[in-house]
């Protein structure tokens, strides 16, 4: 796979390869400084787009448009702006079940290193928050983005302060960016690549659903791994067989909100056995929202 230039490594794989490498380092955060010390052209069409952007800001918005498809086929960044004084780049987002750790700290720090070459301004984060667990030893987190850096948070997110956003990049190039923007418009669609995990465990639980029979065991089964294993595979993407299996049932009402269904019809469309229980299950959700 790695012999094709072009080549996109699976989730599965991707998350699985940072593991020799942090067994022969020794270093648990080895993800940070890989991505620390990679060099600009790095990421190819996308490295050059992002260098020669204008701003720092329309740099860092393509990770949020069509573009980003060019680095990656699972992941989306979110820009927003909660108010004037700063902006919040958030994200990986777009793997509601397998989406690790190393992605968020290989690209938040990534970011900010580029960043600050690009700009030749000791760019300094506002905060920073990672969804993983505290390190034994945060003092890389503290060298790479010199800033307060939250651990255990809702979202991995970087805050920068707007006005670093309007700071022009040093290798801005307009004519050389419009170039490589019409190359990327007419680059032929990507190859088809196997089917994210991800995607073959909803579409398990879904089928499961129509059969009336969503069981843990069944699901595992069909993904042809035990239902410990597949239990853990959810924990690590911190989610529950519970909690997805509701978010099923919620698709599956959304999508047959127009039609014409009698309680029982609805009950059997999300796999309940009764209508008490679906019902016991809708004041769950509006609970919650």
């Amino acid at each position: 796979m790695l012999t094709d230039q072009h080549a996109f490594v699976p989730t599965r794989d991707y998350v699985r390869l940072w593991r020799p490498f942090e067994h022969a380092t020794d270093d648990p955060d080895i993800a940070l400084r890989v991505a620390a010390a990679s060099a600009q052209g790095t990421h190819g069409l996308f490295g050059h787009l992002f260098a020669t952007a204008p701003t720092l800001g329309a740099a860092m918005q393509l990770y949020t448009g069509p573009h980003v498809g060019l680095i990656s086929s699972h992941i989306r960044f979110d820009l927003w702006t909660p108010n004037e004084q700063e902006t919040v780049f958030s994200g990986p987002t777009g793997s509601s079940v397998e989406l690790y750790y190393e992605t968020a700290r290989f690209g938040l720090s990534g970011l900010i290193v580029r960043a600050r070459r690009l700009t030749g301004q000791a760019i300094r984060p506002v905060r920073v928050s990672f969804r993983c667990p505290p390190p034994r030893h945060s003092g890389v987190y503290s060298e790479i983005f010199d800033c307060p850096v939250d651990f255990d948070a809702p979202v991995d997110a970087m805050t920068f302060r707007s006005a670093d956003l309007a700071l022009p990049l040093r290798t801005a190039d307009p004519s050389l960016a419009a170039m490589l923007r019409h190359y990327a418009a007419i680059l032929p669609a990507p190859p088809l690549r196997p089917t994210q995990w991800t995607d073959r465990f909803e579409r398990e639980v879904d089928s499961a659903l129509t059969e009336g029979n969503a069981t843990l065991e069944l699901v595992a089964r069909r993904l042809a791994v035990s239902p410990r294993t597949l239990q853990r595979r959810l924990a690590d993407g911190g989610t529950t067989w519970r909690r997805e299996l509701e978010r099923a049932r919620h698709r599956r009402l959304q999508a047959a909100a127009t039609a014409s269904l009698t309680r029982g019809e609805q009950a059997s469309l999300l796999g309940y056995a009764d209508t008490a229980s679906m019902r016991r299950a809708l004041r769950r959700w509006a609970s919650r929202n």
